[in-house]
């Protein structure tokens, strides 16, 4: 008889619920708060999420699932470098 350890490791999701750059609910929340194979859930925000407190740095393997660039959009905000990924 051969047993398999299987490592369970749960996935969760994140939901965001403001379009502020910064704070409870937020974008940059959600993936400060993610590990590599959670969710984060941007279907109930709609507009552009103005990248006002520095560079928006994603160090991890996320899925982001939104409405689409028509209804949410990130802007760098005129100088910034944006979202910068592994």
């Amino acid at each position: 008889m051969t047993l398999l350890a299987l490592d369970m490791a749960t996935a969760f999701t994140f939901e965001v619920t403001s379009i502020a750059d910064s704070g409870p609910g937020t974008l940059r929340d959600a993936v400060a708060m993610a590990a590599d194979g959670d969710t984060i859930n941007a279907f109930k925000i709609h507009g552009t999420i103005w990248l006002t407190n520095g560079e928006f740095f994603v160090d991890k393997s996320v899925v982001v699932a939104g409405s689409g660039p028509d209804r949410l959009a990130l802007d760098g905000n005129t100088g910034l470098t944006g979202t910068r990924g592994p």
